[in-house]
């Protein structure tokens, strides 16, 4: 299987193998000499091949981190046209991150690199930029309900669920006149929000201190470290653990990652709903 960086007219860098061999016993081990992801258990458990397939994921991210120098993340990120500059936004699960990105592309004229995963990484000068994402938005029941903004929304989500935090709705852009991106483009700012309803007052400032270090070093390496994916079969039964692979190399790549984010500055934005964020931006941004 060839690695690349999802994007099919680059040159393969490096390849990897996944070999499954049917067994009683469940287990994964990764051989780094040639490169081969080997993965043992029952037939009825794999033969679907979604366990496989999102396995080959977690060692795509692997193996090419320390070709491309960029990394997948649990993010969003917009990009402006006329600066030509791209914006990455973090924030914890809930924050608002959906809802911002959604509300500065449609009513700012914002593109879309990704809403929920993005690809970051840095050039040989050390600037950061974003290279791609999950271009669609998936908004939940709660998010709708809390921002007046997004209640206009409210007519297309599903309830799947009675927990309105469960329930969410895909939403493509191209349905809202939101444009798309997935080239790379450098990194003008980044921020971390978190949008609340029950606080009174907009706050701005910049994210600083051993927090913020604990939070990015985990969250930049997520998909390297195989936090954010276990061993698991076809139907999502847990399995295990995933063997680590090009580890070094790739915590090098997330460390400087990581280092270039402290340099750039990230700036913290604390609000009671979009309309305060999104303002902030238009005036200060762009």
């Amino acid at each position: 299987m060839g690695l690349n960086t999802h994007n099919q007219v680059e040159a393969i860098k490096i390849s990897g193998l996944i070999n499954y061999i049917q067994d009683e016993i469940t287990s994964v081990t990764f051989d780094s000499d040639n490169r081969c992801l080997s993965v043992k258990g029952p037939l009825e458990l794999f033969v679907e091949g979604r366990a496989l397939y999102f396995l080959s994921e977690y060692m795509s991210e692997c193996l090419q981190a320390s070709y491309t120098n960029s990394l997948l993340i649990h993010a969003a990120a917009v990009y402006s046209k006329e600066k030509d500059r791209s914006y990455l936004i973090l924030g914890e699960k809930g924050s608002g991150k959906t809802t911002l990105s959604f509300r500065l592309c449609q009513e700012l004229g914002l593109s879309l690199i990704g809403n929920d995963l993005v690809r970051i990484g840095y050039d040989e000068n050390g600037e950061l930029f974003t290279k791609e994402g999950s271009r669609w938005f998936d908004v939940r029941e709660t998010a709708v309900k809390a921002d007046d903004y997004m209640n206009k929304l409210a007519t297309i989500l599903s309830a799947k669920s009675a927990n309105s935090w469960n329930n969410k709705t895909r939403i493509l852009p191209e349905d809202h006149s939101i444009e798309t991106h997935f080239e790379q483009s450098k990194i003008d700012k980044i921020l971390n929000i978190r949008i609340d309803p029950y606080q009174n007052y907009f706050s701005v400032s910049p994210w600083e201190g051993v927090q913020r270090n604990l939070i990015l070093h985990e969250k930049i390496g997520r998909h390297i470290s195989g936090q954010a994916t276990p061993f698991q079969d076809d139907q999502g039964n847990y399995l295990g653990s995933l063997p680590s692979i090009n580890r070094d190399k790739a915590s090098l790549v997330r460390d400087n990652i990581v280092k270039c984010m402290v340099n750039t500055g990230i700036t913290e934005l604390f609000g009671p709903d979009s309309k305060a964020l999104a303002t902030w931006f238009k005036e200060e941004v762009l």
